[in-house]
C-alpha cells in the first residue's frame, strides 16, 4: 500500500509497553474506525493505518524512557495540501502528551502534486546573476519611517552590497508608508542602485493583510516590479504560502515568526528539520529563515545542519531551496558560517549592520568584504588592512 510515513518520539518518566502504545497511537487517529458501522471490510482496509516500526530506550542523561514509533498512513486519506497532512499526522496525536513529530516521508507519487518553490537556489542565482558565493540578505527596519526614508534606507543597503533586502517581518501598520506607495518608491531605488553598481538586487516587502486579499495584493506588487515577498508562514498558515506560490510567480522568503512554538520544546511539537526543511519547502518557500547556532535563541548545531540538508537535498520533483541562518551572525563569524553552511546559503544579517560604528552602509560593506575575503582564502585580519568598514566591525564585535 502507498503510505505517508510519520515517525514520532514519545517521552515518559517510566518505561511502558511500546507495542501497546503504538497501537494506542494508531487508534487515536480518528480516520480508522474499528466499529462495525461499515460492512465493506475491504474498503475499510484501504484506510487502515499501520504500525511500521517501533523501539525504545532509556535516556542516560535524564533517566526518562523514550520510544520511536513509525506509522504508515494510506495516501488515500489525504488531499494535496499541508493542512490535511498536519491535521492527520499530528492533529489529535499532538495532544497525546509528551510527543514530537520528528520525520515525514512522502511517496514520490504524492509529491508530484506539489509544485514547491517557484525559483529555488538556481532560479534566485539566475535572477541576481550570482553564480557561486553565499548571498547577503539585509533587513529594512521600517518602524516609524515614512516612504521616502524607507526608500533611502533601501538604496543605502543596496549600493553597499546586499543581494536581498527584505522588510521586517513585524511590519504591519504601514500608515506612514502605505504598501503601494512604499513598494513603488523602493522599486525605483532598486533600479537606481542596480544602475549605479551593476549588480542585481531582490526587494522583498513583507506581505500582510487579510488572508483573502494576499494573492491580489501580491499580483499588484508584481505589476510595480516587485519580484519577492517575505511571508510569516506559521501565523498565516502553510496553505496560504502554498496558494501564493502557485498563483504568484515570485520568490517567497519564509520568516520563522511564531515557529518557535512548534519546534523549541524538547517534549512537544515538530522537529526543526521537518518543520523548516520539509513542510515549508513543500509549501513553496524559496528561502527559509531559521535561527543560527550562534544566536541567543539557537538551534543546536546538528539541528541547524539537518535543516540545511533537508532544504537542499533531493525531495521528489521539488527544487532545492536556500537555507538562511539568521540571528547572532557578525562579520568576524563569516568564516565559521561559510564552514558550517557552505556557499549555497543566504546569510541573513538582521539588525547587525545598524550597529556598525560608521553606520548602516559600512555595516553591510563589512559583511560583503568578509564574504569576499573568505571566498578568496584571505584572513579577515589581513583584509581589514584594506577595508576600513571590516576593520571597524572587527574592532566593535570581535571579542
Amino acid at each position: 500500500m502507498n503510505y505517508i510515513e510519520a515517525m514520532y518520539l514519545i517521552i515518559s518518566d517510566r518505561k511502558f509497553d511500546i507495542e501497546e502504545r503504538a497501537e494506542e497511537l494508531k487508534r487515536d487517529v480518528y480516520i480508522w474506525n474499528e466499529k462495525n458501522y461499515i460492512s465493506d471490510k475491504e474498503r475499510l482496509r484501504n484506510f487502515e493505518i499501520s504500525v511500521l516500526d517501533y523501539y525504545g530506550f532509556e535516556d542516560e542523561d535524564t533517566g526518562e524512557y523514550r520510544a520511536i514509533i513509525k506509522l504508515g498512513f494510506p495516501v488515500i486519506i489525504f488531499t494535496y495540501d499541508i493542512p490535511s497532512i498536519i491535521s492527520i499526522l499530528f492533529g489529535r496525536i499532538s495532544m497525546y502528551g509528551r510527543i514530537r513529530l520528528i520525520e515525514i516521508d512522502f511517496p514520490p507519487g504524492f509529491l508530484e502534486h506539489f509544485k514547491g518553490a517557484n525559483h529555488g537556489i538556481q532560479g534566485i542565482r539566475e535572477k541576481l546573476d550570482v553564480k557561486h558565493e553565499p548571498l547577503l540578505m539585509a533587513t529594512l527596519e521600517t518602524y516609524t519611517l515614512k516612504t521616502e526614508e524607507i526608500s533611502e534606507l533601501f538604496y543605502n543597503l543596496a549600493v553597499s552590497g546586499a543581494d536581498i533586502i527584505k522588510e521586517n517581518e513585524a511590519y504591519f501598520d504601514d500608515s506612514l508608508a502605505p504598501f503601494e506607495e512604499r513598494i513603488r518608491a523602493c522599486v525605483e531605488k532598486k533600479k537606481a542602485a542596480e544602475d549605479y553598481t551593476g549588480r542585481k538586487v531582490l526587494y522583498a516587502p513583507n506581505l500582510t493583510g487579510r488572508v483573502d486579499e494576499l494573492i491580489e495584493k501580491a499580483k499588484r506588487a508584481l505589476d510595480f516590479g516587485v519580484e519577492a515577498f517575505t511571508v510569516n508562514v506559521v501565523p498565516y498558515g502553510f496553505d496560504t504560502l502554498q496558494r501564493l506560490s502557485e498563483e504568484v510567480d515570485a520568490v517567497f522568503i519564509a520568516n520563522p515568526a511564531f515557529a518557535g512554538s512548534l519546534y523549541q520544546s524538547k517534549d512537544f511539537g515538530i522537529e526543526a528539520h521537518t518543520l523548516f526543511g520539509r513542510l515549508l519547502r513543500l509549501a513553496g518557500a524559496d528561502i527559509v529563515i531559521f535561527p543560527s547556532p550562534y544566536s541567543d535563541y539557537p538551534l543546536l548545531h546538528h539541528h541547524a545542519m539537518e535543516v540545511c540538508e533537508y532544504l537542499r537535498d533531493e525531495f521528489g520533483n521539488l527544487k532545492p531551496v536556500f537555507p538562511a541562518p539568521s540571528m547572532g551572525i557578525y562579520p568576524h563569524m563569516i568564516p565559521t558560517v561559510f564552514k558550517d553552511f557552505g556557499n549555497q546559503t543566504v546569510i541573513n544579517v538582521d539588525e547587525v549592520p545598524y550597529l556598525h560604528p560608521d553606520g548602516i552602509s559600512a555595516g553591510i560593506k563589512a559583511f560583503k568584504d568578509a564574504i569576499d575575503c573568505t571566498l578568496n582564502g584571505v584572513s579577515l585580519e589581513k583584509c581589514s588592512s584594506i577595508s576600513d568598514e571590516l576593520k571597524g566591525a572587527l574592532r566593535k564585535f570581535k571579542k
